[in-house]
């Protein structure tokens, strides 16, 4: 009887064994964030194995090249094209131009010559940057202008006030100040005045600034704009 009762455990600790090693992968615990230390089964040259996912993720960007990725997208992707929103490389509409200019500013008692523009343009949008800052004295209250500095490849079609200010020094405050391009090609820059960009709102006398962000670090110096 006791040897009887010995078999029965025996077989029923085998029994046990056999069905926690049948547990299903559905029926495990849920796991947490990885670490990427963590064991995980593997198969080599027919031999089970563990690795990690530090180890599969080593793997995985040693196998990853600009080919893998372009070649999962449709059309021709280099350098010349863009990737579309739906996975196809498209060639960019239009042509795109660039060029430089330099011009002169009134609204000092003596004119701010040689301000330096930079410019790009592709189908009808254009990006202009001030390279230069118009720095002197004010002049009155009249407007810091240039009449005509616009290249005829980039005149706006109407009046255009881009929403991006510029810093400015106005009589020695630090103010905001705005941007006008006519359709003539003038550049006038402003000192807002309820939601406007008034070019007659400058003080008097002092010093008067028009930084362009790059040698001053105050404001961009950079706007876009639709032309034509």
């Amino acid at each position: 009887m006791k040897l009887l009762r010995i078999g029965v455990l025996a077989a029923a600790l085998a029994l046990a064994a056999t069905a926690h090693a049948q547990v299903k992968i559905s029926d495990l615990p849920a796991g947490t964030a990885l670490a990427g230390t963590e064991a995980v089964p593997a198969v080599q040259s027919a031999t089970t194995v563990k690795t990690t996912p530090a180890a599969i993720n080593t793997y995985v960007q040693s196998q990853t090249t600009a080919g893998t990725i372009t070649g999962k997208f449709t059309g021709t992707c280099d350098s010349t094209t863009f990737l579309r929103g739906d996975g196809s490389c498209a060639t960019p509409t239009g042509s795109a131009t660039s060029g430089t200019f330099t011009t002169t500013f009134t609204g000092f008692t003596v004119p701010q010559t040689n301000i330096g523009f930079s410019w790009w343009k592709n189908g009808n949008m254009v990006m202009l940057q001030m390279t230069g800052a118009p720095n002197g004295t004010s002049n009155a209250n009249t407007v810091v202008s240039s009449a005509g500095a616009l290249p005829a490849a980039i005149r706006p079609a109407t009046t255009v006030q881009p929403s991006v200010t510029v810093g400015a020094q106005d009589g020695g405050s630090v103010k905001a100040a705005c941007v006008q391009l006519l359709t003539d090609g003038t550049i006038q820059f402003g000192i807002p005045n309820a939601g406007n960009c008034s070019p007659s709102g400058w003080t008097a006398s002092g010093a008067k600034i028009v930084y362009n962000g790059t040698s001053s670090g105050v404001g961009t110096g950079i706007w876009m704009y639709p032309v034509p």
